[in-house]
């Protein structure tokens, strides 16, 4: 039985090098479940073994949805790569799936409220990121500001050069000293 079937070429073409692969996802609390690529689609299948495993919290893989990966992986990191590729490019023709069973402008506007939904849902991550990091850097002074970070790899690109100049100089004083 086909999970998903290849509704969006642009996200499939991610997978498909990895037919014949299986990926588990291992959710604290809840019972394992495992999906194998096919040139069909992700079939839902029965593994002890499957080539990449997510686990986490069922917060983490929410997370996950926003483009936060707070989630343990184990296995083929090819695998993980593609499916990171595949899910950011993903965008479902939900109108079309659902139009043949609600009718298509019941599935017009589902799709539109999906869409502005996913869109929200990323605004609002977004803007709890930047909260929390102004939190660690003003309040608790944990993380430091965007701009000491830049002064301070602009500091060490600065003395990687003088040293590189510095291993220059000492070189051409030891040749003309006679030193090899």
């Amino acid at each position: 039985m086909a999970l998903v079937s290849r509704l969006d070429e642009q996200a499939w073409v991610w997978l498909l090098p990895h037919q014949g692969k299986t990926v588990g996802f291992a959710l604290t609390g809840f019972s394992p479940f495992y999906f194998r690529i096919e040139k069909e689609g992700l079939h839902l299948c029965e593994t002890t073994a499957p080539d990449l495993l997510f686990s986490g919290t069922l917060e983490a893989f929410l997370m996950l949805l926003k483009g936060e990966r707070k989630i343990h992986l184990q296995g083929d990191m090819d695998l993980a790569q593609a499916l990171y590729q595949s899910w950011d490019r993903l965008d479902l023709d939900w109108q079309g799936q659902w139009a043949p069973f609600i009718g298509g402008t019941l599935a017009h506007q589902l799709t539109k409220g999906w869409r502005a939904g996913k869109q929200a849902l990323r605004r609002y991550g977004d803007d709890r990121l930047e909260d929390c990091a102004r939190y660690l850097q003003d309040e608790k002074a944990i993380l430091p500001a965007p701009q000491a970070v830049a002064d301070w790899l602009k500091a060490v690109d600065t003395l990687r050069h003088d040293v590189a100049r510095f291993e220059k100089k000492l070189l051409l004083f030891e040749r003309g000293m006679g030193c090899d």
